[in-house]
């Protein structure tokens, strides 16, 4: 049986984590979300704003 592991990171971390996010999927915030809404992102850019949405979560946003 393998041990849980938990990962804690800030709040500060968590937006320095989305920030990359953002800048790596190489199109602004509102572009991602309204193109996930359309469904027209590529699979690495559904990744990572399946990603970023898991920050915004954890970030109460």
């Amino acid at each position: 049986m393998t041990a849980l592991a938990v990962d804690f990171k800030t709040h500060k971390e968590l937006l320095r984590e989305r920030d990359m996010l953002v800048q790596k999927s190489g199109l602004p915030l509102a572009e991602l979300t309204a193109r996930a809404e359309d469904y027209t992102l590529t699979v690495s850019q559904y990744a990572i704003f399946e990603a970023i949405a898991d920050i915004n979560y954890l970030l109460s946003e």
